[in-house]
């Protein structure tokens, strides 16, 4: 997820959305690029932020959250074509995890399939609406709360025909 900016957030109990403000569009204070995963079936997630959106910072997601998160059993990880997904780093860390690790790519423009970003949509509700953060470490920081608590409160994703 990212970049997200330093600009103020509405939400319900601002009562409107955040007015337009000068700071609103300008990435003077930085930006925060956010990665994260999600296991449908528990409803649990972790994620850490960066600077950047490379290929080693995904790589260094992958090495140290998710297989310090999900210790045990086989992990599926379901990723979009962004290049820092694919490039060397990401490349070579998946060829030394074979047997844990199983990466299923998204067809280009298709989003929607991916359930991280139905997570996201919940993160950014419970994590930054209403907040006027000033530094990227505070968005973070607000990030990590907000998957603290969708932590302690898990909901399952339960597929549905329609």
């Amino acid at each position: 997820m990212g970049p997200l900016q330093t600009i103020p957030r509405g939400g319900r109990g601002w009562g409107q959305r955040a007015s337009r403000r000068s700071d609103r569009y300008s990435r003077r204070y930085g930006t925060l690029q956010f990665f994260a995963a999600f296991c449908p079936k528990t409803g649990k997630a972790a994620g850490r932020g960066s600077a950047r959106k490379t290929s080693d910072d995904c790589r260094d997601f992958l090495d140290q959250v998710v297989l310090k998160t999900w210790r045990r059993g086989r992990i599926h990880l379901i990723l979009d074509n962004l290049s820092a997904h694919k490039a060397g780093p990401v490349s070579d860390w998946a060829l030394d995890h074979l047997e844990r690790i199983e990466f299923h790519w998204l067809p280009t423009n298709s989003s929607w399939l991916n359930l991280i970003e139905s997570y996201f949509a919940t993160l950014v509700h419970t994590a930054l609406w209403n907040t006027d953060y000033k530094k990227p470490a505070e968005i973070e920081s607000g990030l990590l709360k907000g998957i603290t608590y969708l932590n302690e409160h898990p909901r399952a994703y339960v597929w549905k025909q329609i």
